[in-house]
């Protein structure tokens, strides 16, 4: 039996959506038609560091958030799942998605832009229902630590 524990990490604002409708749902923004959707977890305890969001300045030159910009923005949350929910590793998933070699340079490039680690993704290529959940998260910036949300 494994002892990592796994996380979903998500904008506040999905968390909400992913508390109401009772499942993470699959991730498809920029996936090919050919590849197939997973939803994503981290090993990091932290925060993982490719959920940071990319904006535009005014010129158009793209940049890439902070997490303490993430939390004044849209605030960060994150669902703790069983072991069972995140059954695919990074190696497994570019074995079972049909991801082009491309698109492996593009994610493995933003993940050393961000500084996390493709050793500690795991994924699933089925949404992942409440009855995996363990215990939903927010992240208080005043208190620097994660703090439960009770439902």
């Amino acid at each position: 039996m494994s002892n990592k524990r796994f996380w979903h990490y998500t904008p506040l604002i999905n968390l909400s959506k992913i508390i109401e409708s009772g499942h993470i749902k699959l991730s498809d923004a920029l996936v090919p038609a050919w590849e197939k959707p997973a939803v994503w977890f981290s090993t990091n305890p932290f925060w993982e560091n490719t959920c940071l969001k990319v904006r535009k300045t005014l010129f158009g030159m793209p940049f890439i958030l902070t997490k303490k910009q993430m939390v004044e923005k849209a605030g960060l949350g994150r669902i703790e799942v069983s072991p069972r929910a995140a059954p695919s590793s990074w190696e497994q998933f570019k074995k079972l998605s049909r991801i082009s070699n491309k698109h492996i340079k593009q994610m493995l490039f933003f993940a050393n832009q961000v500084q996390a680690k493709p050793s500690q993704w795991y994924c699933n290529f089925s949404p992942v229902g409440s009855e995996f959940w363990i215990t939903i998260e927010e992240w208080s910036e005043e208190r620097q630590k994660w703090l439960a949300i009770t439902l």
